[in-house]
């Protein structure tokens, strides 16, 4: 049987003209926002916490409301 490489993410969500992007790659995980007029910010995600934001980020959906307490969160 073959065995596949390492695995790795990305998700991406958009609302209001905020962008967010989730990277997680073996070993490690980060996550930019963008806001309309400012530099992307840049957060790296610890190991021990990478499961527990890829579900707030799964959870978001369609919810502006939790868009945007996903956004305020970090």
């Amino acid at each position: 049987m073959a065995t596949l490489g390492p695995k790795c993410y990305c998700f991406r969500s958009s609302c209001n003209g905020i962008e967010i992007r989730l990277r997680v790659d073996p070993g490690a995980a980060w996550l930019t926002i963008k806001r309309p007029g400012c530099e992307r910010d840049y957060r790296d995600i610890p190991d021990a916490e990478v499961a527990a934001v890829v579900d707030q980020f799964r959870a978001i959906g369609e919810d502006p409301e939790k868009f945007k307490a996903f956004v305020n969160a970090f």
